[in-house]
């Protein structure tokens, strides 16, 4: 799995050069190239050619493992709770059915 923390070793492998925090390969092939941008600056302006294009990193804070886990366990309540809500309106409107064909 690529993270983070191996991300710049994963480049090295695939072959990309590296310079400062940027690491940029060229496909001959299709007169292209990639270049990532590891600095975490979004600031930083960039003019891709016609044949380039760059990634920029940045870097997300994700609420800690136990908070996403209470918040998905709302989640399932509240899907719970539709569901519940689903099959009683189903129901009423099955009722009020019978009731109008009578």
């Amino acid at each position: 799995m690529i993270t983070k923390s191996n991300l710049r070793n994963v480049l090295k492998a695939l072959g990309f050069s590296q310079s400062d925090s940027s690491f940029t390969k060229h496909f001959e092939k299709h007169n292209c190239g990639i270049r990532v941008d590891c600095s975490g600056e979004t600031n930083t302006p960039f003019y891709p050619t016609d044949h380039c294009c760059v990634l920029r990193l940045l870097t997300v804070q994700a609420a800690p493992i136990e908070e996403q886990r209470i918040a998905l366990q709302k989640i399932e309540t509240y899907e719970a709770a539709i569901t519940t809500a689903k099959s009683v309106l189903s129901a009423c409107a099955d009722k009020k059915k019978m009731i109008l064909e009578k």
